[in-house]
């Protein structure tokens, strides 16, 4: 990810799905996926985060703010693993959400592409 979060969005790239599992998460995307485990409400707390990433999250807005540590940790945990799992793409602020195509959202570095 880059250094200048405030001019980029971390968008959830459109190949990603979660399914409820009965104490977590799973998650998959293209080539990978993982699983959190910890509780119920992990399904909920990945809604509230899909909900966000699809729309795009400044990056240091990335981690919602939460009361209880607890879901604070879970959030970071799994915006980690989406990291991790190249499931997330940064967008320029400016750029416009219908510009890419999925396929293009699907590439590494999405944006660089073109220019090259």
């Amino acid at each position: 990810m880059t250094a200048d979060t405030a001019t980029t969005l971390v968008r959830l790239r459109p190949i990603v799905h979660a399914s409820p599992l009965p104490t977590g998460i799973h998650v998959r995307g293209w080539s990978s996926s993982f699983t959190v485990e910890g509780g119920a409400g992990l399904w909920n707390l990945w809604r509230v985060l899909e909900r966000r990433l699809v729309d795009g999250v400044p990056g240091h807005q990335l981690v919602p703010l939460a009361r209880r540590p607890e879901v604070a940790r879970a959030a970071e945990l799994i915006i980690t693993q989406l990291r991790a799992h190249d499931m997330l793409v940064e967008v320029p602020a400016g750029a416009s959400i219908e510009i890419p195509s999925w396929g293009r959202l699907a590439q590494p570095r999405p944006f660089a592409a073109p220019r090259r």
